[in-house]
């Protein structure tokens, strides 16, 4: 087939790779539970994984560099543009990182508010800075974005900036490491997070409230997305192609989907003339029904017994 030939001329991945997005193919449908207990347990049995719960649907291949996470924020009531989400912290990380490692996963569309973030598709102004946010003009990268997604991943960076720069100074690390996950509208919103977070220095929230630059903390980070709407204009989108990692599946819609291209099919379809094949397909399921049914019926013995089917204008 098509597919198949086209398949076959895509470059290898490598087995560590694939693992890698299994585990986080695992935990974006982990977000979609419906407590956060069901969440809690989801992520001791990742951490458990190959022990004798084979029936889990969580069980993922046993490595004891494997990260493991301990849950530290879970939110499964979304609102319009304030999708739902779970945060957690790496708890086996070595004494000796200088990094400060947090996941975060971001559910996709489930209830009627995440259909409202969807429908926001208007593209509206995104300016990604390169560096640091004091840097001068000449380092931003200006584009479109859809609107909701936008909404989206400024809330999960501000939702979470307090908390983030609190572990930090508890932990007395120096980096951040930010591994983002999502699917379908989760992972636009993280995108969105990822680029937020990459693009500024980190801020910490002082006594009074205040957030000041911390000059000496790195943060990075990173997305692996699963079937990701198109959101960003080309030039903003190269410039992620180095902390985004997105996985389509063959003839998914939604990647492919936006205004324009919404648009575009309207009207492909108000200029298609659908009556010859329409015409065709009743046609066909007559003959089905006369040949399954021909000994019940008297034989055609001249025209006027044919079968005749035509639509028109008016019908």
């Amino acid at each position: 087939s098509w597919k198949r030939r086209c398949h076959r001329f895509q470059s290898d991945v490598e087995v560590d790779k694939v693992e890698e997005l299994n585990e986080a193919l695992i935990l974006s449908e982990l977000s979609y539970a419906d407590s956060v207990e069901e969440v809690r347990e989801g992520l001791e049995r990742m951490s458990n994984a190959g022990s004798s719960d084979k029936g889990s649907r969580f069980k993922i291949k046993s490595n004891k560099d494997k990260p493991q996470w301990e849950l530290l924020f879970c939110d499964t009531e979304s609102r319009p543009n304030q999708p739902s989400h779970f945060l957690a912290i790496q708890k086996n990380a070595s004494k000796y990182d200088d990094a400060l490692h947090v996941l975060m996963v971001v559910r996709g569309t489930k209830s009627m508010s995440d259909l409202i973030t969807d429908a926001m598709m208007e593209a509206t102004d995104y300016e990604y800075r390169l560096g640091n946010a004091a840097d001068g003009e000449g380092n931003a990268i200006k584009g479109k974005a859809h609107s909701g997604m936008v909404q989206s991943g400024k809330y999960l960076v501000q939702r979470h900036q307090k908390l983030l720069s609190t572990l930090l100074e508890l932990s007395n690390k120096r980096k951040l490491e930010i591994n983002l996950i999502g699917h379908s509208l989760g992972a636009g919103a993280a995108v969105i997070s990822a680029m937020e977070w990459n693009s500024k220095q980190f801020a910490h929230a002082n006594d009074n409230g205040d957030c000041s630059k911390m000059d000496d903390v790195k943060v990075s980070a990173h997305v692996i997305g699963f079937g990701c709407p198109a959101l960003l204009s080309q030039q903003l989108s190269l410039m992620t192609q180095d902390y985004v990692t997105t996985v389509i599946a063959d003839a998914d819609v939604i990647p492919r989907m936006s205004g324009a291209t919404l648009v575009n099919f309207l009207l492909d379809l108000w200029k298609f003339d659908y009556r010859d094949q329409a015409e065709r397909d009743v046609k066909q399921a007559l003959r089905e029904v006369q040949n399954r049914f021909s000994t019940s019926l008297p034989p055609q013995s001249s025209s006027k017994n044919k079968l005749a089917f035509s639509i028109d204008d008016d019908d």
